[in-house]
């Protein structure tokens, strides 16, 4: 992200730097917030709680590993997480996903 000083001579451009630069600072703040959140997902003390939740439900759910999710931050922006994706056993309708949900996010 080092970049060479712009000259900035007048409150247009000087308007314009600003912009640009609080648009690079929320994209970081919001890549690094997803790192929090993956590393959250990842910790040990967190890995039982999701299969706990799970368990306590109306009907038994099955581990179906990680999956990519999508979460938006408060800046706005999209990062992508792996999150265990828990789904209902049995049988699922034609051609759609089985019934499940994310525990960690929830968490």
């Amino acid at each position: 992200m080092p970049q060479s000083p712009q000259l900035v001579t007048s409150p247009e451009e000087r308007e314009a730097l600003a912009r640009e630069m609080r648009r690079c600072t929320d994209r970081l703040g919001s890549l690094l917030v997803g790192h929090h959140i993956q590393e959250s997902l990842d910790a040990a003390n967190l890995q039982m709680e999701p299969d706990l939740l799970g368990s306590h439900g109306p009907k038994a759910l099955k581990n179906d590993g990680k999956v990519p999710v999508t979460i938006r931050t408060a800046q706005g922006h999209d990062v992508r997480v792996s999150v265990t994706y828990d789904r209902c056993k049995g049988q699922r309708r034609a051609g759609r996903r089985y019934a499940g949900g994310y525990a960690g996010v929830v968490l």
